[in-house]
Parts: C-alpha cells; structure tokens; sequence
C-alpha cells in the first residue's frame, strides 16, 4: 500500500475529530463519544468503519443528545483525504497490536492522540497518550492549546518515511531472520 497525498478539502468551522476502525467495543468509540459529552467547546465527531456494534454506537449517541455532533461515515476508500481535513484523529482501542490507522495518522493527520496500546506507545510521546478515564480532559486541553500539540506531534511527522509499508517490511523480516536464526 503506496501512502498518496491527500485531496485539499475545505476545513470545517467546528474542531473536527475522526475516529475509524472496526465498530466493535474494543475499538473504543464508545469511550470517544462519551469523552466528547463532557467537552467544553463545538465539534463534529465523524466516525469511519463498519461492524456488528455500530447500532449500540448510534444508540449511544442517541442517549447522549449528540445526534448533531456525531456522524456515523462507514467505509471510505479515500482516507488520506479524511484525516487531512480533520483538525484531530483518536484512536481509542483497548487492544490494537499493530495499528495501520496510527500510520495513517502519522502520514496524513495533523494531530493524532492514542490510548497507550500497540504501536503508539512506541512512537507517540506521553503528552500524545491518554488514559480512558481522562479523555474529556485531555480533549479539552488539546482543544486549548492546539498549536502546542500539532507542533509536538509535528516531531513525529518529520519521521513518517520510518513508517513506509518498505521500512516496515524491511523490519519485519529482519525480525524474522533474527527468530530463525535463534531457533536453527
């Protein structure tokens, strides 16, 4: 998979937030639409993916009043696009061993946050993690002070050729040849 540059789409006046992936409750959107109950500003949350639970999502955001601020998007083939015009990406999984949308985050969204599962913990610093039971918090935060967090997350942007499907496979099989080598 070739990492493509993203169309140039009109931002929007809410501070936008995407959150894709499967919809299943370990994906953790629900712990996302929750957060954003509590937030002190204007947002649009749109979430991208498919799945058996998106329905108790839907009827979550019912029960919270947040039917303007939420939008359901299914698939898209044209994620770079997405994530380019957002103001933030969350990825909110309680398990997540390797995450293809964290890369996608680096390559293509201005400010990625994650729980501290997977790949983030490698390469998102601790200002850029966030516990479930704080979400609002740092959400608000975040919203706050911005430019801040764009310019921290920046640092890990000026890296995202580490993170090519090419390095990544290199890294892999050096891995692997690594293990054989153990085992033979």
């Amino acid at each position: 998979m070739a990492y493509k540059m993203p169309k140039i789409v009109k931002k929007i006046d809410k501070f936008h937030i995407i959150s894709s992936g499967r919809l299943s409750p370990e994906k953790g959107h629900q712990d996302i639409i929750k957060a954003l109950s509590n937030v002190k500003f204007d947002f649009l949350l749109d979430i991208y993916g498919c799945g058996e639970y998106g329905q108790e999502l839907k009827n979550l955001v019912n029960e919270l009043n947040l039917n303007n601020k939420v939008r359901f998007c299914g698939f898209s083939d044209d994620i770079a696009t997405v994530l380019a015009s957002s103001d933030l990406q969350i990825i909110a999984s309680h398990i997540e061993p390797f995450g293809l949308v964290a890369i996608d985050g680096i390559y293509y969204s201005p400010l990625l946050i994650s729980t501290n599962t997977g790949i983030c913990t490698k390469i998102l610093p601790n200002e850029l993690i966030f516990k479930t039971s704080n979400l609002s918090e740092k959400l608000n935060e975040i919203y706050e002070n911005y430019d801040k967090f764009v310019e921290i997350f920046s640092k890990i942007k000026a890296k995202k050729d580490d993170f090519s499907i090419e390095k990544m496979t290199e890294k892999y099989l050096k891995a692997y040849e690594s293990l054989i080598k153990e085992i033979g």
